[in-house]
């Protein structure tokens, strides 16, 4: 009786100590599986706080230095005597960017711009030139800078704006346009390209590209057209104050560096064989308005003329108003 109360008891003992000992197992794994999430997320911290500083990096510039700026959005390009990068573009790129007898791309910074934006921060804009070299050999070898009649310079851009001691890159486009006649620029003659930076509202600025005056066969023009550079919208016309004061809100523009308005400033067609012709001027103005951004008016001027021998005579002439508003649905100026 004795013995078997005996046998009981040391089954029972061994079971508690199984339910310890397995207890102590699950207790042990889950402070183990604690650990490991724990460290897993402190990992998966750190490599975001890595990723944001790498990130904060690639964006940061100390100094908008032209050698700098070149080699660092160019991939560590060469840069040659004359301050020009030289770069090996990729497949798509080759079909946007004229390559050199080198088989390679030549840019230039052909300009930097500055302005304050709708927050009132200085910003940049760094214009990029790629200009293209042949190479002739007529007895004596030469490398000529240019292109056919009616060939542009592909055009970049690089925006900046100015956070505490560094210039922060927010957008970058290796080719956005085109500008110039013959491969060049500014030529000092009327076909020259302008660029400049105008403001299309109380607190906001477009970059402008005018394409000088230039043609063939009795046709001759001459356009500007406007791209985005802020990096934030305006708030909407309901949120005009009566202070004439407007503020951004956080949303990107979204369309940075494309064209939201062109129009042509000179426009001729003769006829020698039966010498007439027509001649069209426009002039641009900005309206302001109880909006965040300026309307446009163009005023047109036709004028039909008649040549005799090397006279012209005016026939006719009229003038036209067309009227445009920014649409922030569209992002781009439409009539009215």
């Amino acid at each position: 009786m004795i013995y078997k109360r005996f046998r009981i008891m040391k089954k029972i003992i061994l079971i508690l100590i199984v339910i310890t000992l397995f207890s102590g197992s699950c207790r042990n794994t889950a402070t183990k599986d604690n650990a490991m999430e724990n460290a897993a997320d402190t990992l998966d911290m750190e490599e975001t706080a890595d990723t944001l500083d790498i990130q904060t990096n690639i964006l940061s510039f100390d100094s908008l230095d032209r050698k700098t700026i070149l080699k660092r959005l160019f991939d560590n390009s060469q840069i040659d005597s004359v301050g020009e990068a030289l770069w090996m573009p990729n497949y798509s790129e080759r079909l946007k960017i004229h390559l050199s007898y080198d088989g390679k791309c030549h840019t230039a910074i052909d300009t930097i711009m500055y302005f304050t934006d709708c927050r009132n921060r200085l910003c940049a804009v760094v214009i990029f030139a790629h200009y293209r070299y042949d190479y002739f050999s007529f007895g004596d070898k030469i490398i000529d800078r240019g292109g056919s009649h009616f060939e542009g310079v592909p055009l970049g851009a690089a925006l900046f704006t100015r956070r505490s001691d560094k210039w922060e890159l927010y957008a970058f486009e290796k080719h956005f346009s085109e500008l110039g006649y013959f491969g060049e620029i500014h030529t000092n003659r009327q076909d020259a390209g302008e660029i400049s930076l105008k403001k299309i509202g109380n607190k906001w600025t477009c970059l402008s590209l005018k394409q000088g005056i230039g043609g063939n066969m009795g046709v001759f023009y001459g356009y500007e057209t406007f791209f985005p550079v802020e990096e934030y919208r305006l708030w909407d016309s309901n949120n005009y104050n009566e202070n004439s004061e407007f503020q951004s809100i956080e949303i990107p523009v979204g369309n940075i560096l494309q064209d939201i308005f062109a129009y042509y400033y000179y426009f001729s067609e003769f006829d020698l064989m039966i010498e007439t012709g027509v001649l069209r001027e426009t002039n641009l103005h900005f309206i302001q308005t109880k909006t965040n951004y300026f309307d446009i008016n163009l005023i047109t001027t036709t004028t039909k003329e008649k040549y005799a021998d090397t006279i012209t005579i005016s026939t006719s002439s009229k003038t036209a108003i067309k009227q445009y508003y920014y649409n922030e649905t569209y992002n781009r100026y439409l009539p009215k």
